[in-house]
């Protein structure tokens, strides 16, 4: 369920891609920093969108500095450094990359080729470091409504992706000025709802041949036809339209790389990782689709 929130990278212009990957970059250091060495090998986009996010709602100046690091040792890279919000998603990654490991050893899932109890010894440490008791409480909390849901077989895709929804609503609003905290709850209610409905979508076929709980196959039966297909994904940008009305009351100002990043990731991003349900495709393809036609 991670790796979802990320921007689609040809229709950005390269200033912000740069500034992008200095967040990203920025993200990893603190990780390193703040939950130890290791943790930053579990970094994904999710993260970085909730930076950008929370860069937008609480600092008003930026330092952006070259670096070198072990996977770039011999060309600085830009890093976003000094960074309340960097460093909170840092610290949220760590929180909940141990819950997703600990759920991955209850389902007997692996990381990779790493079965996910040799990874829980790093990541405890990592979100005992993170130093955010209540936030992990709430997190524990909406993880254990959303398991007992899962466990009950539901069949309704609006009950565990709402709970989801309400978890990265209060990841996203945590602790943020009162004056943004509605707008970044509601947006965090958008995604988080929006990817748990992705993510059960695409991983359709495999949970019907494992027997893994998934609400599609609880709601559909043994096989998504074309008029599931396409009521599943108009149903997903209906979520994505109803969380607009809540960030375009973000605080953009002038920062207009920040509202073409955004608007980039919740408008063509998000809605470019579901396509497959309309090309028939059983997941999103990887490789580059051929283009023949007037310049874009």
């Amino acid at each position: 369920m991670f790796g979802y929130v990320k921007p689609y990278r040809p229709s950005l212009v390269a200033g912000d891609y740069e500034f992008y990957r200095a967040v990203y970059c920025g993200v990893c250091r603190s990780m390193k920093r703040l939950t130890g060495p290791l943790t930053s090998f579990s970094l994904s986009y999710d993260f970085v969108f909730l930076a950008l996010v929370r860069l937008l709602c609480g600092e008003n100046h930026v330092r952006i500095v070259p670096r070198r690091c072990i996977a770039h040792p011999l060309r600085r890279r830009p890093m976003l450094t000094d960074s309340a919000a960097v460093d909170y998603a840092a610290r949220v990654s760590a929180i909940l990359i141990y819950y997703k490991l600990l759920d991955d050893k209850r389902d007997k899932r692996f990381l990779g080729k790493l079965p996910p109890s040799a990874a829980l010894s790093v990541f405890s440490r990592a979100r005992r470091r993170a130093a955010l008791p209540e936030l992990d409480e709430r997190i524990a909390a909406h993880l254990a409504a959303l398991s007992e849901a899962e466990k009950q077989g539901v069949a309704s895709i609006d009950i565990p992706a709402g709970i989801f929804g309400e978890l990265l609503g209060d990841i996203f609003a945590y602790d943020a000025p009162q004056e943004h905290a509605c707008a970044l709850w509601e947006l965090g209610n958008t995604v988080g709802r929006f990817v748990y409905a992705a993510d059960a979508a695409e991983d359709f076929e495999d949970d019907l041949r494992s027997g893994n709980y998934n609400p599609y196959v609880r709601m559909y039966g043994g096989a998504l036809t074309p008029d599931a297909r396409r009521d599943i994904h108009d149903a997903l940008l209906c979520i994505l339209a109803e969380g607009e009305a809540a960030w375009k009351t973000l605080p953009f100002g002038e920062t207009v790389t920040m509202r073409r990043l955004i608007e980039n990731i919740l408008y063509d991003g998000l809605p470019r990782r579901v396509a497959f349900l309309l090309t028939g495709e059983k997941r999103p393809s990887r490789t580059p689709r051929p283009y023949d036609g007037v310049l874009p």
